[in-house]
């Protein structure tokens, strides 16, 4: 990787990096899946919402720490898709499903609050030339697309990628690799934001780019445990100080 490259691109990650979850984020989503039981119910299926609940908590849980180790992302669809068939109610069509999904995020959509300094400082990097884009981890990329739109950030991103519609999880390479031939972006001319140092930092080493670690929200215990290991290029406590280390790395380049 070019140290010395001017930076030209600048991709953020989204949860806790441009936004962040108001109250407690595991109690909200195992809520969610009461409100996905019952929203089901209403599109002819006949469950018990409490069983369905805790089967399909079993199996999204599974799901997320083999998600973690194969960097595999999978359609929620097919896991409720396999709660409903092992229930003997498989009859659902996809589009009934998709309706009680939405009513499941609808929970947590509402709580993604906006960080304060977000505006501005994607205002200043366009006014700086900057191209912006986003490459985020999720599970769902509907849901994804609502937090944005609720929060008026579209307007600021060449393209957004979302691991949900390419089947791959940041640190792979890969989705990096999606991102910047999206772009046209070179990727020793590019840096990645993000508050996972595994995800958004050694993601981004791994494709031959530059990672800033924004560190406001970085209490994941994971990191904690790589912070000898893997190191940011840069580090920052709020998105406001990004424009001003930029240049200050262009300017030394």
């Amino acid at each position: 990787m070019t140290q010395s490259a001017a930076i030209h691109t600048v991709l953020f990650d989204l949860g806790y990096t441009l936004t962040y979850f108001e109250g407690d984020f595991e109690k909200a989503t195992v809520e969610s899946y009461s409100v996905l039981g019952n929203a089901l119910n209403r599109q002819g299926c006949h469950l018990n919402v409490a069983k369905f609940a805790d089967r399909f908590q079993d199996l999204i849980t599974q799901y997320y720490h083999d998600r973690d180790r194969d960097l595999v992302e999978k359609p929620v669809e097919d896991l409720i898709h396999l709660v409903l068939k092992r229930a003997g109610q498989d009859h659902v069509p996809p589009e009934k499903i998709r309706l009680a999904m939405d009513e499941m995020y609808a929970v947590t959509e509402e709580r993604w609050m906006l960080e304060a300094d977000a505006h501005a400082t994607l205002q200043e990097l366009l006014r700086r030339g900057y191209r912006l884009g986003m490459v985020t981890n999720a599970a769902d990329a509907v849901d994804v697309g609502k937090i944005v739109d609720n929060h008026r950030l579209r307007i600021y991103f060449d393209d957004i990628i979302i691991s949900a519609d390419f089947g791959i999880r940041k640190p792979d390479p890969r989705i990096f690799e999606i991102a910047l031939k999206r772009l046209g972006a070179d990727p020793a001319s590019a840096v990645m934001v993000g508050d996972n140092l595994s995800a958004d930092i050694l993601g981004a080493h791994r494709a031959g780019m530059r990672g800033i670690w924004i560190t406001r929200r970085s209490e994941d215990p994971r990191n904690a445990l790589l912070r000898n290991t893997i190191i940011p290029d840069g580090e920052v406590k709020s998105l406001e100080e990004i424009p001003s280390l930029l240049q200050d790395w262009n300017d030394r380049g």
